[in-house]
């Protein structure tokens, strides 16, 4: 277990008293939806599909924040914010995208 999927156990159990089995669920399903959005993230970035930028970062925000990965629901916010402004988003959204992608890669370490 690394870091990232330490934190979100620590989370399960110290907020909501989750079990192991319950725990091991959550865990998977969470790096499963956090694969699943940044798949989505990357391709409507390249297709400069704001509008689905930031609905999938607003998912990202809730995924992330539920199990406890403030960074992550912190850039899905950043990036929910920045795919508003269509005009600049092209520049703001990349870099956001990047940061997401490092640490969705990291949660799904062993």
């Amino acid at each position: 277990m690394n870091r990232l999927q330490q934190q979100i156990r620590d989370h399960l159990v110290g907020a909501y008293g989750f079990d192991a089995e319950t725990v091991a669920h959550l865990l998977g399903a969470a790096i499963q939806n956090v694969k699943e959005i940044v798949l989505a993230l990357d391709a409507a970035t390249a297709q400069g599909d704001w509008a689905t930028v930031d609905h999938k970062g607003h998912s990202l925000k809730g995924v992330a924040l539920n199990v406890g990965l403030t960074e992550l629901g912190g850039l899905g916010k950043e990036i929910e914010l920045a795919a508003k402004d269509s005009a600049a988003a092209a520049q703001t959204v990349p870099p956001l995208l990047a940061r997401i992608q490092a640490l969705a890669r990291g949660l799904e370490q062993e």
